[in-house]
C-alpha cells in the first residue's frame, strides 16, 4: 500500500511539474516578447493564474490517478521495483 501511495505521488509530481513550469515559461515568453517590440506586457490577472493553477493540479490528479488502473501495461510502483512507478534498469524485474 505504501508503494502505491509513493507511486501515485512520484507520478502526479511529475505531471504538475512539468505542465506548471510549461505555464510559467509561456508567460515568460509572452513578457520577452512584449520587451523586444518595447510593448506594455501586462502580467496575467490573478483569477487567470488560479484557474491556470487548479486546472494543472486536477490535471496532474487525474493522470496520476491512472497508475491506479490495475492494467499489466501501466506502470505502477511496486516493492520488487523499489516502490518507484519508473524503475532504473537494476530493478526491472
Amino acid at each position: 500500500r505504501a508503494c502505491t501511495v509513493i507511486g501515485w505521488n512520484d507520478a502526479y509530481w511529475w505531471c504538475c511539474n512539468l505542465w506548471m513550469a510549461f505555464a510559467v515559461f509561456y508567460q515568460l515568453h509572452k513578457m520577452l516578447v512584449a520587451a523586444r517590440k518595447a510593448r506594455r506586457h501586462y502580467p496575467p490577472s490573478l483569477r487567470r493564474i488560479t484557474i491556470e493553477s487548479i486546472s494543472i493540479h486536477s490535471f496532474s490528479a487525474i493522470m496520476a490517478s491512472l497508475t491506479l488502473i490495475p492494467l499489466d501495461w501501466i506502470p505502477r510502483a511496486t516493492a520488487s521495483t523499489g516502490c518507484e512507478s519508473f524503475p532504473d534498469v537494476e530493478h526491472k524485474g
